[in-house]
């Protein structure tokens, strides 16, 4: 056979695989059965219920958020405490995005100058000595702690909060933060009762779609939020904390970290209308973990000196997380799918193959069907069969 008839049956014949069939019932069902469940997989799970016939997309989303309520702290006689807390007293940082905190408890040390003053004897270093000079090795002057409030002097006072300990002096804002809540209970309790407005807009850039989650702007004047009106997002705090199962008195005395989460899960073939926001909420600290605080500071001058207000803040930081799917019809995720489930037909054939040639009585036997086996008596056979009638066709050609 000359190069060209070698290339011609390369290029244009074609081969198929040996095809056994096995009168065997219980094989023959175990693989029809095997062709269905794959079958009603593809169609229940794969299609139908996992919408294997639409494409997806992420959602992406910005929000906004607006506090309103007024607070009068009532049980606690400091009057650094006791006045009218408004949205711009309790809501720091001011104007995020994705998350606002409440502030529900406080420690004030008002009127801090920088000057010379007593450490705080709960932060140290204590010290005990009759002359001050010799207090060096105890309050190293130019050293600073860590949690102090400032840099050591070298001298050896007495503490401001009891005359009968002695601490070291420190340099930096004077009279230094005593960490003492003003009651054991919550400062502004009627923080439970603030509302929030969280504006919100969704897009799935792939679609082309955008939407917001206030409708009519005109009806938000008196509504809050329920199940039945998610588009009115005014949520008063205490229902975000019970729809959590999370007590107000738990997480207001020391704060804590709450997420409120806006899901939009749209199926773009079906109406505008029908694409509507899911709310939900839940902690997400550890309620052991020390709460949340943070302190800031209004700053002014009288008199020509700088002082400060200092605020330790103990309060509830809230999380905005918006997630979501878009989905929409598409031939070509459609057809990928279902070609990518009949391709798990071959499990079937894998598993009908191994009872056939393992498992079965006759398995011997059929083994053989399946694989053919040529020996070496055969190959030489073979070889001089076909090689006499390739000298045969070479003869009659020429």
């Amino acid at each position: 056979m000359g190069l060209k008839e070698t290339v011609t049956d390369a290029l244009f014949s074609y081969e198929t695989e040996k095809i056994v069939q096995v009168p065997s019932y219980k094989v023959g069902v175990i693989y029809r059965l095997i062709q269905l469940a794959i079958v009603l997989y593809v169609l229940i799970v794969v299609i139908i219920k996992d919408k294997g016939y639409q494409d997806k997309f992420p959602a992406s989303g910005v929000s906004a958020t607006k506090l309103k309520g007024i607070a009068y702290p009532r049980d606690v006689d400091n009057d650094n405490y006791k006045r009218v807390w408004d949205v711009a007293d309790y809501v720091y940082p001011q104007n995020l995005e994705s998350s606002f905190t409440v502030i529900t408890n406080a420690v004030i040390t008002p009127q801090q100058t920088p000057g010379t003053c007593p450490e705080d004897p709960e932060i140290g270093p204590l010290c005990d000595c009759e002359v001050e000079s010799n207090c060096s090795d105890q309050c190293e002057r130019g050293m600073m702690k860590r949690s102090g409030n400032g840099q050591l002097t070298g001298k050896c006072v007495a503490s401001a909060v009891d005359p009968d300990t002695k601490v070291c002096e420190i340099q930096g804002w004077c009279p230094v933060e005593v960490d003492k809540l003003p009651n054991e209970g919550v400062l502004l309790d009627e923080a439970v009762n603030f509302t929030v407005f969280i504006r919100n807009t969704v897009e799935f850039t792939k679609f082309d779609f955008i939407k917001r989650n206030v409708l009519d702007p005109s009806t938000l004047h008196d509504c809050t939020y329920s199940e039945d009106n998610v588009f009115c997002p005014i949520f008063r705090i205490g229902s975000i904390l019970d729809w959590a199962d999370v007590k107000f008195e738990d997480i207001a005395v020391r704060g804590g970290i709450m997420g409120i989460y806006i899901t939009w899960d749209c199926d773009l073939d079906q109406s505008w209308e029908s694409c509507e926001p899911e709310y939900t909420f839940d902690r997400e600290d550890d309620p052991e973990s020390g709460g949340h605080n943070f302190r800031y500071a209004n700053y002014y001058r009288q008199d020509g000196r700088q002082y400060r207000d200092l605020i330790k803040a103990y309060g509830i930081r809230f999380d905005i997380i918006i997630n979501g799917t878009g989905r929409k019809f598409d031939i070509v995720v459609l057809v990928n799918n279902i070609a990518a489930g009949l391709a798990l037909l071959a499990i079937a054939s894998i598993v009908g193959d191994f009872l056939i040639m393992y498992v079965e009585e006759n398995r011997t036997f059929y083994k053989h069907q399946k694989i053919s086996v040529i020996s070496e008596e055969i190959m030489e056979k073979a070889t001089t069969m076909y090689g006499a009638i390739d000298e045969s066709k070479k003869s009659e050609s020429e």
